[in-house]
Parts: C-alpha cells; sequence; structure tokens
C-alpha cells in the first residue's frame, strides 16, 4: 500500500510537473505569440510609417513638380511677353524709320520743288514777255505777271516751311549761339559801362 500510495503521489507529482510543463510551454507559446503580434505589430507600424513616409514624399515631389510646372509657365509666359514686348518695339521702330523716310522725302521734295518751279516760271514769263502779256507790276486777272508771282510765292512758301531746312538752320543758330564769345565792345554794352545817350 505504502508503495501503491508512493507510486500514486509520484504519479500526482509527475502529473502535477507535467502540467507545470505544459503551463510553462503554454505560457511560453502565449508569451512568444505575444512577442510575435509585437513584432508583426511593430513591423504594420514601420510598413504604416514608410507607407506614410512614402506619400510625403510622392506628395512634396508632386508639389516640387506643380511648383517647377507653375515656375516653367511664368517663364514661358514672361518670354511671350518679352516676345510681344520686343515685336512691338520692332513695331515702333519700323514705323519711326518709315515715318523718318516719309519726312527726309517730303524734305526733299519741298526744297527741290523750287528748283523745278521756277526755272519754269521764268521761261514763261519770257515767253510771256515777248507775246506781250506780261505786265510786270500791274495786278490783274489778264495779265501773267499776276499769276507767275502767286505760283512763285506758293512754292518759296513751301520750300520755306518744309521741316529739313528749318531743322538745318536752327541747328546751325544754336552751334553759333553756343560758340560765340562777345568781343569787347559787347562786354562793355552787356556791363552797362560805355552807354551812350541819344538826344
Amino acid at each position: 500500500m505504502v508503495v501503491i500510495g508512493c507510486l500514486s503521489s509520484v504519479r500526482v507529482l509527475l502529473f502535477r510537473c507535467k502540467l507545470v510543463v505544459i503551463g510553462c510551454l503554454s505560457s511560453v507559446r502565449v508569451v512568444l505569440f505575444r512577442c510575435k503580434m509585437v513584432v508583426i505589430g511593430c513591423l504594420s507600424s514601420v510598413r504604416v510609417l514608410l507607407f506614410r513616409c512614402k506619400m510625403v514624399v510622392i506628395g512634396c515631389l508632386s508639389s516640387v513638380r506643380v511648383v517647377l510646372f507653375r515656375c516653367k509657365m511664368v517663364v514661358i509666359g514672361c518670354l511671350s511677353s518679352v516676345r510681344v514686348l520686343l515685336f512691338r518695339c520692332k513695331l515702333v521702330v519700323i514705323g519711326c524709320l518709315s515715318s523718318v523716310r516719309v519726312l527726309l522725302f517730303r524734305c526733299k521734295l519741298g526744297v527741290l520743288q523750287y528748283t523745278v518751279v521756277r526755272p519754269v516760271t521764268t521761261v514763261i514769263a519770257l515767253v510771256c514777255q515777248l507775246c506781250g502779256v506780261y505786265d510786270e507790276g500791274n495786278f490783274s486777272n489778264r495779265n501773267a505777271w499776276t499769276y507767275l508771282v502767286l505760283v512763285n510765292n506758293i512754292s518759296q512758301l513751301v520750300r520755306t516751311h518744309t521741316p529739313g531746312p528749318n531743322l538745318v538752320l536752327v541747328n546751325n543758330i544754336s552751334q553759333l549761339v553756343r560758340t560765340h564769345t562777345p568781343g569787347p565792345s559787347q562786354q562793355y554794352l552787356s556791363t552797362g559801362e560805355n552807354s551812350h545817350t541819344w538826344s
């Protein structure tokens, strides 16, 4: 009985040890499972973090692309506005050159018309004098002198009021005024010395 009791107590002890070992193994499995879950959770959080970082990088790259595209559009807009400005300047320069050409042509025409009109009116006056219809000095609608004087005066008026000779004359006068130094008599007159009273 004692042996049977010892054997049964050994069996109970072994059973308890087995249960303790099974409990330890199950707790180790639970711990391992929990560690596995923690590792899986860490890996998933790392994956989520990497995914978020990837999204942030993609967002930054897309925003950089948007910024670069906008800068490209601004540069293209600036270049197109510069091209438009250069085209307008080119048109203005062409317009100025054409207006200068027109002005020079009018100046030439205004000056040179007198060199044609004057000899023609002189020849007409000579022919009219020989025919006896010239009648110089008499303003009448029946003689040629009145009409020839009118034509000559209009031609001289056009020649005089053409801008070319006037501009040259004004330029020459301004250069003379700038380079002119007063003489001794003009210096006395400008300072008030040597003034004479006229009676």
